[in-house]
Formats: structure tokens, sequence, C-alpha cells
């Protein structure tokens, strides 16, 4: 099965169409104008994958993914949307990272799934690490524990571990009760805070979610191997910018 991955948690956006476990096409684009370059990234990558499905007797049913991702047109018919189709699902990165980011990423994989009529389902980036780091030859061992790092707004991470996801200011990390394995984008930082008080820590090198593992992660969630996960923004700490008198911030946003 093909497989869209959208990943804009942060460093700003990639892309990729992903089939068994080789990535088919990529395209990347920074943070600076998000928003307004991803529809038509994504519509690239998808146009590409789509030519397979053209063929002189079948010109009818090709959907143009533009039209799909644009609009999120939702064709009504699903074997018709399953035919038009480039790929069989949709991958997105739910976070924690980039309150925009997150916004434009989950908002194109919605409208894309919706358009063409495929499931859309929610990874995280340490699901999407730690299917990458277990994969490695350097992977930690049992008993250090992973902790996912990722940087917040200035002098606040974000901290997924096995007692759940938090947003800490980085001289307030939680105590480590045990060997500590780091990934994600601020595991220099973290790792550093965390030696600096005397834990065994071990720097991973895998600092972005790479998208065979966030296909894998969302295949191995479609199989039911993994229990559901909404697909919604993993918001941590409230948004910086404050809503205008009378505009209630998200409804799922929620403090630390």
């Amino acid at each position: 099965m093909r497989v869209l991955v959208v990943s804009t948690a942060y460093a700003g956006a990639l892309v990729a169409v992903v089939q068994d476990g080789e990535v088919l096409a990529e395209g990347r684009c920074g943070e600076r104008g998000l928003a307004a370059a991803l529809p038509g990234l994504v519509s690239g990558l998808l146009e590409r994958a789509h030519a397979d499905c053209v063929s002189p007797t079948r010109p009818p049913f090709c959907l143009s993914s533009s039209l799909i991702v644009q609009t999120g047109c939702n064709l009504g018919d699903a074997a018709l949307a399953n035919r038009a189709a480039p790929v069989g699902l949709v991958a997105v990165v739910v976070g924690p990272g980039s309150f925009t980011g997150l916004r434009a990423g989950l908002s194109v994989a919605l409208g894309v799934g919706l358009g063409s009529g495929v499931p859309v389902i929610g990874v995280t980036v340490a699901e999407a690490l730690g299917a990458e780091l277990g994969a490695s030859s350097s992977a930690p061992s049992p008993g250090r524990d992973v902790w996912t790092a990722v940087h917040a707004r200035p002098g606040r991470v974000f901290v997924d571990r096995a007692g759940g996801l938090s947003a800490y200011a980085i001289d307030a990390l939680p105590p480590a009760f045990g060997p500590v394995a780091v990934c994600g984008n601020a595991a220099n930082l973290v790792a550093g805070t965390l030696a600096a008080r005397g834990t065994d820590v071990m720097l991973t090198a895998f600092r972005l979610p790479g998208p065979i593992h966030v296909a894998a992660v969302a295949l191995a969630r479609q199989a039911g191997a993994l229990p559901p996960l909404p697909v919604l923004p993993a918001y941590v700490d409230l948004p910086e910018a404050t809503p205008k008198a009378g505009r209630p911030a998200p409804a799922n946003a929620a403090t630390a």
C-alpha cells in the first residue's frame, strides 16, 4: 500500500509517498510560509504518484490531486474514491511541535483523506522516532527509558516519556529514575541538562521523524497493533499568540 506521509511538527514540512518501506517521492519546505506552500507541495507529490493510476481505459476515474488537497472534495462513492486515490492511507505527525505547523499539516492531511476517501492515521513524534530507534543497530538496552525531546517556546521543551507528554522549563526537567536515551530535535539540550545532574544518559542520533517509520507506525495502528489515536494536534502549551477578545483558544489546547 502507498502511504502519503505529512510531517510538519517542526523543521518545516516533510511530505513523502512511501510503499513497502521505500520512499518513492519526497518533498520539503521551510517553516517560513509553510501553510501557503504545503498544499502545492503535497499536490506535486500526489500528481507523481497519481500518474500510475492513469491508463487509456480509465481516464474518467483519475481525480486531480490538487482538487483533493485544496478543496477536500467528497466523491460520495467510496469505490470510485479508492480507484482515484494515488495512495491508500495518509499518515500525519500530530506532534508535539509547532502550533502553526501542526494545524497546517493536519488540515492538508484531512483534506486529502476526505477528498480521496482514504483513512487518515495520526502518529506522534515519539512513536515515529521510537520505531526508528528500535530498528537501528544503536537501539538502547531494554532497561533504558527513551525520552523524546522537542523544542517548544524559548526556554521550554516538550518531553514525551513513559510518564506521558508534558512541557517543561529546561531547568525544571522531571527526575530520571534510571538510565535514559534521548532523541528529538531538543535531544542535545535535554541530554546535557540530565548529564549535568549525574544521570546516565545516552544521546541518540535521531532528531526528525523519518517518513518510512511514520508510515510503518500508521500501518501498525490501522492494523490494530497500536491503540487508536485521535487525528488532532498534540498541543501541550497554549499558543503564544493571544486570541482577540471574545475568540476562545483552541478547545483541545491544554496547559502543561
